[in-house]
C-alpha cells in the first residue's frame, strides 16, 4: 500500500504541485478512530498514530512534520470518518 501512495505522489509532482504547493492538515483527533488509513497513504510519511487515547477510546492519527505537508489530501481522502481536513497555499506563480 505504501508504494500506492508513492505512485500517487509522483502523479501529482509530474502534473506541476509538488514543490510549488504548501499544505497543512488538521486531524480532529476525536473523530479519529487510529484506523491507519491516512499513515499507509501519505506519500511523505508524515502522519502516525498517537499513543494517548481519544475520548471515544481510539489512538488517533497526528502529524508529526507539518512543515513538509504539500496538501495533497490523498489522507483526507482515505479518512472513512471525515476527520481530516486540508488547507492549501500556493507558493509558486
Amino acid at each position: 500500500m505504501k508504494s500506492r501512495g508513492k505512485r500517487l505522489f509522483q502523479a501529482l509532482t509530474v502534473r506541476g504541485y509538488s514543490g510549488k504547493m504548501k499544505g497543512r492538515i488538521v486531524i480532529d483527533r476525536e473523530m479519529c478512530k487510529g484506523c491507519e488509513y491516512c499513515m499507509i497513504t501519505c506519500p511523505l510519511g508524515i502522519i502516525m498514530i498517537e499513543e494517548n487515547f481519544n475520548k471515544k477510546g481510539f489512538m488517533p492519527a497526528f502529524c508529526v512534520d507539518p512543515e513538509k505537508c504539500t496538501g495533497c489530501s490523498m489522507c483526507a481522502r482515505m479518512c472513512p470518518e471525515i476527520a481530516i481536513e486540508v488547507y492549501r497555499e500556493n507558493n509558486g506563480e
